[in-house]
């Protein structure tokens, strides 16, 4: 027993510890039956009841000032789902999440994992705090999924996994089912185990210290001097007498490298587009004038100005954001690819966080060395087609009736021997319609670079493209692609869960493009392609075949049939895509010579 310190006129506090939790628990629960000279303080320390005094005081005050539902401000996510609780609040002024979430022992643990870790991976520099029923003191397979899942996600645990520092405790035995886990790194954390007749739980007590906001990222860059590489390129010798690619490959990357200069660039959080100059300006008259409460609460004049204003703000926001997505859903409305590029904008627009996986599980074990996971991604993505192709039963692999879409009528009576040579009119075109905004492939040769050498060089590029046609030869360095696995859902260290995307170089799209206008033609004057093909041709999408299928059921209920829908999902379905055996293909497509070697060389 410790007596506290003698105040005139005041309470005297007295400091009580005892051997075992029996008696204090017992005071706890029959506080309310004690008189009314008799307090009892036992959840909070005196510390942190200051804390929340001050936290009330502040609430209070900002109240006061006119500010609105400041307890849940903050909250951007709530979620219930299979019986898991989500709470997310974010604060942005200090770029802060604070996770709250609730696992009950019954949940399935593996669906839970799966949401829950989704969640991490969209969100940084957060703290997560939760009642998880996933007993950390054990050894078992689901503490080990868990601890290998957040620490795949780039958390760590904060608690001291330990007997001593458990957050649940009976007569027998042990247990931390309570825990917080964070991304922040290299961050002072104060966290204590307090005793409670709140629940049969502990309470954690984490007190963070000081967190600056998070600055905007910099990073460095190498950037072209597109005027310094156009007069290089003009004023230098070029010698291809053959009219070989590669030679002028080469003499493209070369320049693309003399004239690159390193910079440095801010990454700022895009601004909404809905933003313009008119909000902005109220929304600093607004600030102004809270500044200016802040420094007379007193003055009530002030005051209604700003609650005019802020309502005023407030209404032009909601209003102007409602008309702005109004007009450009109504502007793409005709336009279905538009439209989702808009639905994509407004689902992505902010900065992307992306990082490498830490480890991948192969038939030898788990592998963490940066080198073997690109080799064990290169494995995987370049046999698994051929493997769940060879799983598709064999008499399928032979008929070319599952193979070709061709009409009932068809018949072989037209022949390509080669491909007709191609005008620098036609690659000049193909070109201005490139997208800049595409990736670099391993060339290092970008679109921005060709574009800014086209008049030098697409004479030189056209000779080379009809050198190949004449040839049947595709160069190979344009075979070569940037292959990046992006992560879909589900445990980041298994291979499958990742897709790959394959960055070609932007050279390729010209000779594709060249290709696909004579093959097309050749298809179209044969007749050989489906009405029913509705990808990848001119005039043509998802969306007439959505027509299609539609026109077709309204007009069997017409008949009064039965419309019967079969819709196959084929997992992987182009890397499942068999090679074709080039004979096989000269034959059934009547193409001579050097034209096949060309389609299938690419």
């Amino acid at each position: 027993m410790r007596l506290g310190k003698y105040t005139p006129n005041k309470s005297r506090p007295i400091k009580v510890f005892f051997n075992n939790t029996d008696i204090p628990k017992c005071l706890v629960y029959n506080k309310q039956k004690l008189p009314k000279t008799i307090k009892i303080y036992s959840d909070q320390t005196p510390t942190q009841k200051l804390f929340m005094q001050q936290l009330r005081d502040e609430l209070q005050k900002r109240t006061a000032n006119g500010e609105k539902d400041l307890i849940i401000k903050y909250i951007k996510e709530e979620l219930e789902e299979n019986g898991n609780h989500y709470l997310w609040i974010s604060i942005d002024k200090l770029s802060l999440n604070i996770g709250a979430i609730y696992k009950p022992g019954e949940t399935n643990l593996k669906d839970f994992l799966n949401k829950y870790i989704t969640q991490l991976n969209k969100r940084k520099r957060s703290i997560i705090l939760g009642d998880f029923n996933i007993d950390l003191l054990s050894t078992g397979t689901n503490v080990t999924q868990y601890l290998s899942n957040i620490q795949e996600a780039g958390y760590k645990i904060i608690n001291k996994i330990s007997k001593k520092h458990n957050t649940r405790e009976t007569t027998k035995t042990s247990t931390l089912l309570d825990h917080i886990c964070t991304d922040i790194n290299n961050h002072s954390f104060n966290i204590s185990i307090i005793e409670s007749a709140l629940s049969d739980h502990k309470q954690i007590y984490l007190e963070i210290g000081s967190l600056p906001p998070q600055r905007n990222k910099k990073i460095d860059y190498q950037a072209l001097d597109y005027k310094k590489l156009y007069n290089d390129a003009l004023a230098a010798t070029y010698n291809n007498e053959t009219d070989d690619y590669d030679r002028l490959e080469n003499f493209i990357s070369k320049y693309i490298v003399k004239n690159k200069i390193n910079k440095t660039k801010i990454l700022n959080p895009p601004r909404k587009d809905w933003i313009n100059k008119n909000i902005i300006d109220s929304i600093n008259v607004r600030n102004s004038l809270w500044q200016q409460v802040k420094a007379l609460p007193g003055n009530q004049i002030i005051h209604k100005k700003f609650d005019t204003e802020r309502d005023r703000v407030a209404k032009l926001i909601k209003t102007h954001k409602k008309e702005y997505y109004n007009n450009l859903f109504d502007k793409t409305n005709n336009n279905p690819k538009k439209m989702w590029e808009v639905i994509n904008k407004l689902a992505l627009n902010k900065i992307k966080d992306s990082f490498d996986p830490p480890k991948l599980m192969s038939d030898s074990g788990i592998i963490s060395n940066g080198n073997e996971i690109c080799d064990l991604f290169n494995t995987f993505f370049s046999s698994i087609g051929t493997e769940l192709a060879s799983k598709i039963p064999q008499p399928y692999h032979e008929s070319t009736e599952n193979m070709f879409m061709y009409e009932d009528s068809y018949t072989h009576n037209i022949t390509l021997s080669n491909f007709t040579p191609c005008s620098t009119d036609e690659v000049s075109k193909i070109i201005d319609k490139l997208d800049c905004n595409t990736s670099t492939g391993l060339d290092g040769i970008s679109t921005k670079a060709i574009k800014c050498l086209k008049s030098i060089i697409l004479v030189r590029l056209t000779n080379c493209i009809n050198v190949c046609l004449a040839q049947g030869v595709y160069p190979d360095t344009l075979k070569i692609a940037k292959v990046s696995p992006i992560f879909k859902s589900g445990c980041r260290s298994n291979p499958s869960n990742y897709r790959p995307i394959s960055v070609l170089p932007v050279m390729s799209k010209i000779f594709e493009r060249i290709l696909y206008n004579r093959l097309n033609a050749y298809f179209s004057e044969k007749q050989f392609l489906s009405k029913r093909q509705y990808g990848f041709r001119p005039k043509s999408s998802t969306l007439s075949a959505v027509v299609d299928l539609i026109t077709k059921i309204k007009t069997n209920i017409d008949k009064k049939n039965i419309a019967l829908g079969i819709f196959i999902d084929l997992k992987k379905a182009f890397d499942t895509i068999f090679n074709i055996d080039v004979q096989f293909f000269v034959g059934f497509l009547n193409l001579d010579c050097r034209s096949p070697s060309m389609v299938i060389s690419s």
